[in-house]
């Protein structure tokens, strides 16, 4: 802003109001009184005019670039990732609530993006505890994180850093991408609550039990409960156990939620309480279905309403279940309904290592595999129409770690995923780096499994 000019422009408005609005002439009386010339006076007084419309200018442009702000966020927020994001500045208003993506960037299948969410309505629902559901709008399919590094309470607005990772699938390099944040929820208050007068065992008995009991723990049951409808969840929102059974030998617990309600249960999970007080929690698996219609709900209960549905298992002994209670944990939230989408058209960056290689893990080989380092982290791609090759591979997890001058950084395990296809395999793996940008080219070596790549120079 060029204050000087902003000045001349006050000083010129001044002028024009001395010369255009009649006062009464005191000053024969303050010069007799205080014998001093008032011309000082004035000329005091309108600089202090001046440089009181010129700091309202200031507060005001100040003001104007803070949130939502690219240099407001380097210098006030000083993000992990800012000197690799540039500028995007956009907004949208749904539902009173401002979102603005700040900045943005993409390292070929990694990207990351700093949002910020304002209630420009007065109700005070960012609240510092908000959270939200975010996705892409595209054919990228990705694991996205949001993670708040930033609150102002005086204000009301949070900023979030959302990092996106498709794992190799594919490449956010010049796609136009819509980064679409669905539902806020606010106002988390935890829960505990029993279901009491609700009879398990009863319920148990009176639903369904197909299948045969599969022995291994760690293999989920098959296929869901017939949707139904059975008791609302105390303390729970629109949330409802809506079928008990027993599935492949597991007790299973199918709870529903009205999607449309203001107050909803993201996060509830189930467990028992046996007679003795002891506590059992069910297995660390859970099967989302989204089943048409709502059989057995009371008649005019959410009409209207989209109802999602969520299995839950245990491994206890299903004739054994007398005077166990039926409890559920979490949290409930109120909630904003709406999508709020930022679009954003990425372009071609530097600063990516990319090899072909053949990684090995204990017995395992994945061939041809794509490896690729970027600021954002490390991920390896790989696929394969070999049958007997692909009966071969036994791999769920490798350890990867970044050699530079300073030594080796442990980037932990990273989770291979696989995805078969008819005759087709793809796999993929990829390894973050805690907010920490990675310095590419102080990169010397790659270690992943027992596997070392060295990166040119």
């Amino acid at each position: 802003m060029d204050f000087d000019r902003e000045e001349a422009i006050i000083s010129r408005a001044l002028d024009a109001l001395e010369q255009n609005v009649e006062t009464p002439d005191l000053m024969p009386g303050i010069e007799q009184r205080l014998g001093k010339k008032p011309r000082r006076h004035r000329r005091a007084l309108r600089a202090a005019l001046i440089a009181a419309a010129a700091a309202v200018l200031l507060s005001a442009t100040a003001l104007a670039a803070s949130f939502g702000a690219f240099d407001w966020l380097l210098e006030t927020v000083n993000p992990a990732y800012g000197q690799l994001v540039e500028p995007v500045e956009e907004s949208v208003t749904a539902q009173g609530i401002k979102a603005t993506l700040i900045a943005a960037q993409q390292y070929a299948d990694r990207a990351v993006y700093y949002v910020s969410l304002q209630d420009v309505s007065g109700q005070g629902r960012v609240t510092g505890d908000e959270w939200f559901v975010p996705g892409e709008a595209t054919d990228v399919m990705s694991s996205i994180i949001p993670n708040r590094i930033y609150y102002d309470s005086e204000s009301g607005t949070s900023v979030f850093e959302i990092t996106s990772d498709s794992k190799g699938y594919t490449s956010f390099e010049n796609e136009k991408v819509v980064l679409r944040l669905v539902d806020l929820y606010y106002n988390g208050t935890p829960i505990d609550t029993a279901m009491e007068g609700f009879v398990l065992a009863a319920a148990v008995a009176a639903g369904e039990n197909r299948g045969e009991r599969y022995d291994d723990p760690a293999r989920m049951p098959d296929g869901e409960l017939a949707v139904g409808y059975l008791a609302d969840i105390p303390d729970a929102g629109s949330s409802f156990v809506s079928a008990v059974g027993v599935l492949n030998g597991r007790l299973t617990i199918q709870v529903g939620q009205d999607v449309g309600s203001d107050v909803e249960c993201p996060m509830l999970w189930p467990y028992l309480l046996a007679p003795d007080g002891s506590r059992v929690d069910a297995l660390p698996s859970a099967s989302g279905i989204t089943p048409t219609g709502r059989d057995g709900r009371p008649e005019g209960y959410g009409e209207g309403l989209t109802v999602k549905y969520t299995q839950y298992y245990f491994d206890v002994d299903c004739e054994n279940l007398e005077g166990c209670t039926l409890c559920f944990e979490g949290s409930r939230c109120d909630v904003v309904r709406g999508e709020w989408d930022l679009e954003v058209d990425f372009g071609a960056v530097q600063g990516i290592f990319e090899t072909v290689a053949d990684i090995r893990a204990g017995d395992t080989v994945l061939e041809d595999v794509t490896v690729s380092l970027s600021p954002l982290g490390l991920s390896l791609s790989g696929s394969s129409d070999d049958q007997e090759y692909l009966d071969a591979i036994d791999v769920t997890g490798i350890d990867a770690s970044l050699v530079t001058g300073d030594g080796e950084t442990e980037l932990g395990e990273g989770i291979v995923r696989v995805q078969t296809y008819p005759q087709r395999r793809d796999f993929s793996a990829g390894w973050d780096c805690f907010h920490t940008p990675v310095d590419v080219g102080a990169v010397t070596e790659i270690h992943i499994g027992d596997s070392v790549i060295e990166t040119e120079r």
